[in-house]
């Protein structure tokens, strides 16, 4: 995926404009999570991995367009709060594997079976994420740069 941000990010950035590589970024990002929903197959996963791939030119892009968009005595704040955001998710999973385990005999059954459902819910956050940005104005360059 670093590959990919790395090679794709300045392709898209020259012919999209931040903007647009943004939004792109976020439309591949929800078809990814779709995708995974009805995965039966493993080759399916290739498919899903395509859309993630060319969605890997969001965060690179974001980050750049908020921290250009900083004062630089706010740099640090900024991207502080970037990666203490990224993290979260990632401290609540750990915690949560660290806890004990019931016994069997006391774990009652899921009223029903959804594996996928964390990347439904994340389809749901891309898409309001995608909203607010079409909604609120940014400074970011939607022209694609002279070459």
């Amino acid at each position: 995926m670093v590959v990919a941000r790395l090679a794709l990010t300045p392709v898209a950035l020259s012919r999209l404009g931040e903007r647009r590589t943004i939004l792109f970024g976020m439309v591949n990002m929800f078809a990814s999570g779709i995708v995974y929903q009805f995965i039966t197959q493993g080759w399916e996963m290739y498919l899903m991995l395509m859309f993630l791939t060319l969605g890997s030119v969001t965060i690179p892009t974001l980050i750049a367009a908020l921290s250009r968009e900083a004062p630089a005595s706010d740099q640090g704040e900024l991207q502080g709060r970037l990666m203490g955001g990224a993290g979260r998710p990632r401290a609540l999973s750990v915690r949560r594997s660290e806890r004990r385990c019931l016994p069997i005999s006391s774990v009652r059954p899921a009223p029903f079976a959804w594996p996928a459902a964390p990347f439904m819910l994340s389809c749901v956050f891309i898409a309001v994420a995608f909203v607010a940005m079409l909604r609120v104005p940014l400074a970011l360059r939607d022209s694609v740069p002279a070459s």
